[in-house]
């Protein structure tokens, strides 16, 4: 069960779905920051600001890890979206982090 959201009050409010991902891996340079930087932009087109929008800051990689961090990063991004289609950033967080979206309450059955 979900929880009230405006959209559900307002019939006539558009219930925008997510319809493309933004991704962008930004690397690192010589002459600038040595950390590599993802960010990631869910897009509807009935909305015209993103949807969601995540960042995350990678720091200098050892020689082992080769940038697998970052481009797992991303991968996991554009699996959630496809699987899953987040319309929120807390529906998108949920997806990546894991957790349970709604909790279905026990009723009291104790008979007196």
């Amino acid at each position: 069960m979900r929880p009230n959201t405006s959209s559900d009050r307002n019939l006539w409010a558009v219930k925008h779905q997510l319809d493309a991902v933004e991704l962008v891996l930004e690397l690192p340079n010589t002459a600038g920051p040595y950390t590599t930087a993802i960010r990631a932009h869910g897009r509807s087109y009935s909305k015209r600001t993103a949807l969601w929008s995540y960042q995350e800051v990678f720091e200098p990689l050892s020689s082992r890890e080769k940038g697998y961090g970052p481009a797992d990063a991303l991968h996991h991004i554009a699996l959630v979206a496809q699987q899953d289609r987040p319309r929120s950033l807390a529906e998108l967080n949920l997806a990546l982090r894991g957790g349970v979206s709604w909790v279905q309450e026990e009723l009291d059955l104790d008979e007196e």
